[in-house]
């Protein structure tokens, strides 16, 4: 008598866990770049006002193969009419139970005309691009209204709201 071969189980496709989205504003685009466990949504406003949702997350994002959200992570902007070329590394740690969320509730990028690199944030700092950054604002969980580093220069290009209260799993599987 012999036993039957085991069938293993079909392996589940790994997703990315960057999104990549492209905004075209005023015959512009403008391409964003983000860890998919750190963005619950991604917001582009306009320098002239328009505000243009570029992520709004719909599911939940199976990070089950890191153990849980990462930590670290980098968010990239690209385009528009000052050839913005901006990447940005995260620190979102610790992350762990009992709800996967990080000390960062949301960032806020500015972008300006090349210049003065903006001061750094504990949290977030220029890996490229500085010179077009014109503020990093973080407003971490339960301080609402304190923190952030903020620059006396304008957003004259632009800025980025990113929410970070992604649906990961886990803990939501």
């Amino acid at each position: 008598m012999t036993d039957a071969a085991a069938v293993p189980a079909p392996a589940r496709a790994i997703e990315d866990p960057y999104q990549t989205s492209t905004v075209q504003h005023n015959g512009y685009d403008y391409t964003f770049r983000f860890y998919k466990g750190f963005a619950k949504r991604v917001v582009f406003n306009a320098p002239d006002g328009a505000q243009i949702e570029v992520y709004k997350q719909s599911g939940t994002f199976n990070c089950q193969d890191t153990g849980g959200p990462l930590p670290q992570s980098t968010l990239s902007i690209s385009g528009g009419p000052q050839n913005l070329d901006i990447e940005v590394e995260i620190e979102d740690g610790p992350i762990g139970p009992p709800d996967y969320l990080g000390p960062i509730e949301r960032l806020g990028i500015g972008f300006k005309k090349a210049g003065t690199p903006v001061a750094r944030s504990p949290r977030v700092k220029p890996v490229r691009g500085a010179g077009q950054i014109s503020r990093i604002s973080v407003r971490e969980r339960g301080n609402v209204g304190k923190g952030g580093v903020h620059a006396l220069q304008s957003d004259d290009d632009g800025s980025v709201d990113v929410e970070n209260k992604a649906v990961t799993c886990p803990p939501t599987c």
